[in-house]
């Protein structure tokens, strides 16, 4: 996780590059494999933020859903 999120907060090119490349799925990978390693959760999170993911907005996107029926939970 985090030589993924040292590569992508190179450029925009990279964080591109590492979403399609299936950089997202790797890191929820690690976090599901190691759920209790402290310090990969903290490289996945470093990760998702070099990413683009915002939990706040996620929480939030994911209430308004909810409200209007749409389901889907928070992520």
């Amino acid at each position: 996780c985090t030589a993924l999120a040292n590569i992508a907060a190179d450029s925009v090119e990279n964080r591109v590059t590492v979403a399609e490349c299936g950089g997202l799925h790797t890191i929820l990978g690690a976090v599901e494999a190691f759920p209790e390693d402290e310090a990969c959760l903290r490289s996945a999170y470093q990760a998702l933020r070099v990413l683009g993911y915002n939990p706040t907005q996620a929480l939030a996107e994911a209430q308004a859903r909810a409200a209007q029926g749409g389901g889907g939970g928070a992520p």
